[in-house]
């Protein structure tokens, strides 16, 4: 099927991906679950850069139009910042190590999949600017915490 039909039959498109992706996927739900059990004062450490950037944020608005979440933004551009972090605050360096994996892996079957768009759309340019732009694709993790009451909105979207 190409990518037009399948849009068209459901609305978006799949990207094909090697099955070693999902063991990554699975190391870094691991490494985020470990996080997220770590003190508040620890995880603020990393520091959230804005809206291009990375690091961590924790949201306590619950309500029809906020969320109540913790998310963290890997960027490989930010890696070495948070690294250091890791360092400093003595968690060790899976969590980082994780995401970069996951970074670096995605890139190739990405690579692809923008190649198929620039063919089948005729989209000249397309899959350079994807490569061109990789260094600041963001990895989002989100966890929705439990402790809501019955009926609270957790999540606004």
């Amino acid at each position: 099927m190409t990518l037009k039909e399948e849009m068209q039959k459901f609305g978006f498109a799949t990207v094909n991906y090697p099955s070693y992706l999902t063991r990554l996927v699975r190391e870094m739900m691991g490494s985020w679950q470990t996080f997220c059990e770590l003190p508040l004062q620890t995880k603020s450490r990393f520091t959230y850069t804005g809206d291009a950037g990375a690091g961590y944020e924790f949201k306590d608005e619950p309500g029809a139009t906020k969320d109540r979440k913790e998310n963290f933004h890997f960027t490989i551009s930010e890696m070495n910042r948070l690294v250091a972090i890791s360092n400093e605050t003595g968690i060790g360096r899976r969590f980082a190590d994780n995401a970069l994996s996951l970074l670096i892996a995605i890139r190739s079957p990405l690579g692809d999949f923008a190649q198929r768009l620039e063919g089948e759309f005729g989209l000249e340019g397309v899959r350079d600017e994807v490569f061109e732009s990789w260094s600041r694709w963001f990895l989002r993790l989100l966890h929705y915490p439990p402790g809501a009451e019955l009926g609270q909105i957790i999540a606004a979207h």
